[in-house]
């Protein structure tokens, strides 16, 4: 039986059969250069898990809510240190409609992610570019008639 959508809440494109979707990313890649080096460059291998899960859905007439968690894991065949590396996304978006003219829209992503150190002719420019990011966007739409 085909899912209803809510009749004017935001709905972005979406199959409407799947509220929850799963997928998984693999992959091999092969890095002649890993650090970037001027000179001795390393070269390895590198594995690349990457699961997904996605859920989406009108939660009310009004009311939409998207949320996922997406880990990647690359495993570097020939890397000092760390072989694993993984990294993290999170989402949540949270959409509204208290009139078909008045919407908000709140999207959070936050990614935490690890990449190995950077060389610059041997001398290392940062040992570990791993980093954070959050991001938190919102929308209010409305109109205004006299």
């Amino acid at each position: 039986m085909p899912a209803a959508l809510a009749v004017y809440a935001p709905s972005p494109d979406r199959d409407p059969e799947k509220d929850l979707t799963v997928s998984v990313r693999a992959g091999f890649t092969y890095d002649t250069n890993l650090f970037g080096a001027a000179r001795n460059a390393l070269d390895t291998g590198v594995w690349t898990f990457a699961p997904k899960v996605a859920y989406t859905g009108s939660l009310t007439d009004t009311t939409y809510v998207g949320a996922g968690y997406a880990p990647t894991f690359d495993y570097f065949t020939d890397r000092p240190g760390a072989q694993l590396l993984p990294s993290h996304e999170v989402s949540l978006r949270l959409a509204h409609a208290f009139t078909k003219e008045t919407t908000v829209d709140i999207n959070e992503v936050f990614t935490a992610s690890r990449n190995p150190e950077s060389l610059l002719a041997g001398v290392p420019l940062n040992p570990d570019q791993s980093s954070q990011r959050n991001q938190l966007d919102g929308r209010f739409s409305t109109s205004f008639s006299p």
